[in-house]
């Protein structure tokens, strides 16, 4: 409510982010990294991350995850 007591209202018919309103690669890359920093990660670990999700295709097996466990 406004102060001359008139509402205002907005409409978001779809959250960022998901299957409707998808981010592009840059966005995506952008939040992955500050999610990872948020969560008290250096840049070094998040570089080794993404390094390792960007090989996951290639990879023989997931054992490289355990690296990242706290």
């Amino acid at each position: 409510m406004l102060k001359d007591g008139s509402v205002r209202e907005a409409e978001q018919p779809y959250m960022r982010g998901g299957a409707h309103e998808a981010l592009d690669p840059t966005e995506l890359t952008a939040k992955f990294r500050a999610n990872c920093a948020f969560g008290g990660w250096d840049s070094d670990r998040i570089d080794a991350l993404a390094a390792f999700c960007a090989g996951l295709f290639e990879a023989d097996d997931l054992n490289g995850l355990a690296t990242f466990r706290e």
